[in-house]
């Protein structure tokens, strides 16, 4: 018994009304036994705004039928964008998929839905799907007191306890993190043992993804890990005008074991198309090298604190009274009344965002304690 799982990165489609995906790649797609992608944000037109620290997305209502045409058997929905437009966004989403016949996991209605495994019959291999985020808006953790819509927070006893009761009565156990940090392409450490922790468990194989670019593979006590496949089709934001070279996973399984083909691939004219290892910018043995680099870690906490979280966290404890002067200070009260109630809000996101959210505490906590030493 055998069968082949196609896998591949974020998606977010803003601008088509037509397939996105080069012909091509669409047959390899298509020839899979099934075929899996990470479904970044609602579709358009439901819901109205989700108050968040960062951007809202949403996406062509015509995506989910594109990817059902193109061979795509499951939408992957516990991501930090799933919730942009609520509950209605959510839902409308997953009645969506379940017109065109396509499945969802990683969110629903309630708890029970959202942190549910699938559990799929694929060439008579029993094969369980799981899928969980970091902590994010819209995610169902700790802090949620009430029962409500979200998705699965990847921390969460929950995760743990499913893995636990899956193993030994499944063939294989995939997990799917939405989580890590984005731009680089270092895995922190946290979630390498985070991670580590679920194989432990009992998962077969982790399958990452958030960082929006490729990162690193390892083969931990025989489970397969991958950190970040990256962008599968982005065309928002200043995604639109990258061409995203990354790599999606033939997950190619039996009962003894899996193995697995990359399948390279970038975006032009409007469609993600195939193209050669060999051509694009990344070297998929440098990105392995880095998970264990301790040079390159600690560079990437420290660089990420003082790019990123430092600047975030400065901008809402900044003073109005550093080196101004006595006008400029009127003014930026006066500016502060006006914008008063919209400023304090946007600031309590943020801050909420930077002590909910694992990767930007865990790189401000990390990248002090490094600075700390490296001064003694």
């Amino acid at each position: 018994m055998k069968t082949n799982i196609f896998i591949c990165g974020d998606i977010v489609n803003k601008t088509k009304n037509e397939s996105f995906i080069d012909v091509q790649l669409e047959k390899i797609i298509d020839k899979q036994d099934y075929a899996i992608c990470n479904f970044e944000a609602p579709v358009e037109g439901e819901g109205a705004i989700f108050k968040k620290a960062g951007p809202n997305l949403a996406q062509k209502k015509e995506t989910i039928e594109i990817l059902k045409k193109s061979g795509f058997d499951l939408l992957l929905l516990a991501n930090n964008h799933m919730y942009d437009y609520g509950h209605e966004g959510l839902i409308k989403t997953m009645s969506l998929a379940k017109k065109h016949s396509i499945e969802t996991i990683g969110a629903g209605k309630n708890y029970e839905e959202a942190y549910k495994p699938l559990i799929k019959d694929l060439n008579g291999l029993k094969i369980a799907f799981i899928n969980a985020s970091e902590a994010q808006f819209g995610v169902l953790d700790e802090t949620n007191l009430y029962e409500s819509s979200g998705y699965a927070w990847i921390n969460h006893s929950l995760i743990d306890d499913a893995v636990i009761r899956l193993k030994g009565k499944v063939d294989k156990i995939i997990l799917f993190a939405h989580a890590g940090l984005e731009h680089y392409e270092v895995p922190l450490v946290q979630w390498q043992t985070r991670y580590k922790v679920l194989c432990d468990l009992g998962v077969d194989c982790i399958i990452g993804s958030h960082p929006h670019i490729p990162q690193g593979f390892e083969i931990y006590n025989n489970k397969l890990i991958f950190y970040s496949l990256g962008n599968f089709y982005f065309d928002t934001l200043y995604f639109s005008k990258l061409p995203d070279y990354s790599f999606s996973v033939i997950l190619k399984i039996t009962k003894e074991e899996i193995l697995f083909e990359l399948v390279f691939h970038y975006k032009k004219e409007g469609k993600v198309r195939l193209v050669s290892e060999a051509d694009v910018p990344f070297k998929m043995d440098k990105l392995n090298s880095l998970i264990h680099d301790k040079n390159e870690i600690e560079k990437m906490y420290i660089d990420a604190y003082k790019n990123t979280t430092k600047k975030m966290f400065a901008s809402i404890y900044s003073s109005y009274l550093s080196n101004d002067t006595f006008l400029q200070i009127i003014k930026k009260t006066i500016l502060k009344f006006i914008h008063f109630s919209k400023f304090k809000v946007r600031r309590e996101f943020l801050l909420q965002h930077l002590n909910r959210n694992e990767t930007y505490r865990w790189v401000t906590t990390t990248a002090i304690e490094l600075l700390n030493r490296k001064q003694k």
